[in-house]
Protein backbone atom coordinates (compact mmCIF):
# COMPACT_ATOMS: atom_id res chain seq x y z
CA UNK A 1 0.00 0.00 0.00
CA UNK A 2 1.15 3.51 -0.70
CA UNK A 3 1.77 5.99 2.11
CA UNK A 4 -1.23 8.26 1.41
CA UNK A 5 -3.53 5.19 1.24
CA UNK A 6 -2.20 4.03 4.61
CA UNK A 7 -2.73 7.49 6.10
CA UNK A 8 -6.32 7.69 4.77
CA UNK A 9 -7.17 4.21 6.04
CA UNK A 10 -5.45 4.84 9.37
CA UNK A 11 -7.44 8.05 9.88
CA UNK A 12 -10.69 6.23 9.05
CA UNK A 13 -9.83 3.42 11.49
CA UNK A 14 -9.12 5.91 14.28
CA UNK A 15 -12.41 7.75 13.68
CA UNK A 16 -14.37 4.48 13.52
CA UNK A 17 -12.65 3.18 16.65
CA UNK A 18 -13.56 6.37 18.53
CA UNK A 19 -17.14 6.26 17.26
CA UNK A 20 -17.48 2.58 18.21
CA UNK A 21 -16.84 3.29 21.90
CA UNK A 22 -19.03 6.39 22.13
CA UNK A 23 -22.68 6.13 23.13
CA UNK A 24 -24.94 5.29 20.19
CA UNK A 25 -26.44 8.68 19.29
CA UNK A 26 -27.75 10.45 16.22
CA UNK A 27 -27.42 13.95 17.70
CA UNK A 28 -24.19 15.78 16.98
CA UNK A 29 -24.87 17.93 20.07
CA UNK A 30 -24.63 14.76 22.19
CA UNK A 31 -21.33 13.68 20.68
CA UNK A 32 -17.93 14.99 21.74
CA UNK A 33 -16.91 14.55 18.08
CA UNK A 34 -19.38 17.16 16.76
CA UNK A 35 -20.11 16.63 13.06
CA UNK A 36 -17.77 13.60 13.09
CA UNK A 37 -20.10 11.99 15.62
CA UNK A 38 -23.07 12.05 13.25
CA UNK A 39 -23.93 8.77 11.56
CA UNK A 40 -24.71 10.69 8.35
CA UNK A 41 -21.03 11.72 8.14
CA UNK A 42 -20.11 8.05 7.67
CA UNK A 43 -23.31 6.35 6.57
CA UNK A 44 -24.96 9.00 4.39
CA UNK A 45 -28.38 10.56 4.75
CA UNK A 46 -30.45 7.65 3.44
CA UNK A 47 -32.00 5.24 5.91
CA UNK A 48 -29.47 2.63 7.04
CA UNK A 49 -30.64 -0.81 5.85
CA UNK A 50 -31.29 -3.44 8.51
CA UNK A 51 -30.67 -7.09 7.64
CA UNK A 52 -30.26 -6.29 3.92
CA UNK A 53 -30.39 -9.00 1.22
CA UNK A 54 -26.76 -8.24 0.26
CA UNK A 55 -23.90 -6.24 1.74
CA UNK A 56 -23.92 -2.75 0.20
CA UNK A 57 -20.91 -1.94 -1.98
CA UNK A 58 -20.29 1.14 0.17
CA UNK A 59 -22.01 2.61 3.24
CA UNK A 60 -23.53 1.25 6.44
CA UNK A 61 -25.90 -1.54 7.35
CA UNK A 62 -27.29 -3.08 10.53
CA UNK A 63 -27.41 -6.78 11.30
CA UNK A 64 -29.65 -8.11 14.05
CA UNK A 65 -28.84 -11.12 16.21
CA UNK A 66 -28.77 -14.41 14.25
CA UNK A 67 -28.65 -12.67 10.85
CA UNK A 68 -26.07 -12.99 8.06
CA UNK A 69 -25.56 -11.26 4.73
CA UNK A 70 -23.23 -11.84 1.76
CA UNK A 71 -21.66 -9.67 -0.90
CA UNK A 72 -18.89 -9.90 -3.48
CA UNK A 73 -15.84 -7.67 -3.12
CA UNK A 74 -12.66 -7.87 -5.21
CA UNK A 75 -13.99 -11.19 -6.61
CA UNK A 76 -14.26 -12.68 -3.10
CA UNK A 77 -17.54 -13.75 -1.52
CA UNK A 78 -17.76 -12.10 1.88
CA UNK A 79 -20.31 -13.06 4.54
CA UNK A 80 -20.85 -11.05 7.70
CA UNK A 81 -22.99 -12.42 10.52
CA UNK A 82 -24.03 -11.57 14.06
CA UNK A 83 -24.44 -14.44 16.53
CA UNK A 84 -26.86 -14.75 19.43
CA UNK A 85 -24.46 -12.94 21.79
CA UNK A 86 -24.08 -9.99 19.41
CA UNK A 87 -20.63 -11.09 18.25
CA UNK A 88 -19.78 -10.52 14.60
CA UNK A 89 -18.14 -13.07 12.32
CA UNK A 90 -16.52 -12.57 8.91
CA UNK A 91 -16.27 -15.36 6.32
CA UNK A 92 -14.43 -14.93 3.00
CA UNK A 93 -14.72 -17.51 0.23
CA UNK A 94 -16.17 -19.99 2.72
CA UNK A 95 -13.40 -19.59 5.32
CA UNK A 96 -14.11 -18.01 8.70
CA UNK A 97 -11.57 -15.24 9.25
CA UNK A 98 -9.37 -15.72 12.29
CA UNK A 99 -6.82 -13.19 13.52
CA UNK A 100 -3.31 -14.66 13.54
CA UNK A 101 -0.63 -12.19 14.61
CA UNK A 102 2.23 -14.31 13.23
CA UNK A 103 1.13 -14.00 9.58
CA UNK A 104 1.87 -11.08 7.25
CA UNK A 105 -1.85 -10.39 6.76
CA UNK A 106 -2.56 -10.95 10.49
CA UNK A 107 -5.36 -13.35 9.41
CA UNK A 108 -5.64 -16.94 8.21
CA UNK A 109 -6.07 -15.76 4.57
CA UNK A 110 -3.25 -13.92 2.75
CA UNK A 111 -5.71 -11.69 0.81
CA UNK A 112 -7.64 -10.56 3.92
CA UNK A 113 -5.86 -8.05 6.17
CA UNK A 114 -6.78 -7.33 9.76
CA UNK A 115 -8.27 -3.85 9.48
CA UNK A 116 -8.19 -2.27 12.88
CA UNK A 117 -10.06 -3.19 16.04
CA UNK A 118 -13.00 -4.97 14.38
CA UNK A 119 -12.91 -5.44 10.65
CA UNK A 120 -10.99 -6.54 7.61
CA UNK A 121 -9.56 -5.26 4.34
CA UNK A 122 -10.46 -7.41 1.35
CA UNK A 123 -7.66 -7.51 -1.24
CA UNK A 124 -7.88 -8.24 -4.94
CA UNK A 125 -5.39 -11.05 -5.45
CA UNK A 126 -3.92 -14.07 -3.75
CA UNK A 127 -1.62 -11.92 -1.63
CA UNK A 128 -2.09 -8.45 -0.21
CA UNK A 129 1.51 -7.67 -1.17
CA UNK A 130 0.79 -8.17 -4.88
CA UNK A 131 -2.46 -6.22 -5.21
CA UNK A 132 -4.52 -3.43 -3.73
CA UNK A 133 -6.98 -3.85 -0.90
CA UNK A 134 -9.86 -1.61 -1.99
CA UNK A 135 -12.52 -2.68 0.53
CA UNK A 136 -12.66 -2.30 4.30
CA UNK A 137 -15.63 -3.84 6.13
CA UNK A 138 -15.69 -2.98 9.81
CA UNK A 139 -17.83 -2.77 12.90
CA UNK A 140 -18.99 0.80 13.42
CA UNK A 141 -21.07 0.30 16.57
CA UNK A 142 -22.44 -2.41 18.82
CA UNK A 143 -25.93 -1.63 20.06
CA UNK A 144 -27.66 -2.48 23.37
CA UNK A 145 -30.07 -4.85 21.54
CA UNK A 146 -26.94 -6.78 20.35
CA UNK A 147 -27.40 -5.65 16.74
CA UNK A 148 -24.25 -4.42 15.02
CA UNK A 149 -23.79 -1.44 12.70
CA UNK A 150 -21.23 -2.21 9.99
CA UNK A 151 -19.53 0.17 7.59
CA UNK A 152 -18.20 -0.66 4.13
CA UNK A 153 -15.50 1.70 2.88
CA UNK A 154 -14.48 1.23 -0.75
CA UNK A 155 -11.52 2.85 -2.43
CA UNK A 156 -11.69 4.02 -6.02
CA UNK A 157 -9.44 2.61 -8.74
CA UNK A 158 -6.90 3.12 -10.08
CA UNK A 159 -4.51 3.23 -7.18
CA UNK A 160 -7.17 3.17 -4.44
CA UNK A 161 -5.95 6.49 -3.01
CA UNK A 162 -9.41 7.95 -2.49
CA UNK A 163 -11.96 6.07 -0.39
CA UNK A 164 -15.71 6.58 -0.09
CA UNK A 165 -17.81 5.90 3.00
CA UNK A 166 -21.21 6.67 1.46
CA UNK A 167 -22.93 5.90 -1.84
CA UNK A 168 -23.22 9.63 -2.58
CA UNK A 169 -19.44 10.07 -2.15
CA UNK A 170 -18.79 7.01 -4.32
CA UNK A 171 -21.08 8.26 -7.10
CA UNK A 172 -19.53 11.74 -7.00
CA UNK A 173 -15.93 10.53 -7.09
CA UNK A 174 -16.65 7.98 -9.84
CA UNK A 175 -18.25 10.73 -11.96
CA UNK A 176 -15.12 12.87 -11.59
CA UNK A 177 -12.85 9.99 -12.61
CA UNK A 178 -14.33 9.75 -16.11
Amino acid sequence: MRLNELITRSALRVLFAIAAVLPFTQSEADSPLGVYGKWSSYCGTDEIPQNPATIPQVGCFYLSVDHAVKGTFSSHVVEVSVGETGTESFTVDGTVIVDIEETASRTNLPYVLAGGSAGYLICEGPSHRDTGCPVNIMVFARNPDRSVLFSVVECIPPGYHLCATTQANWDYERSRAH
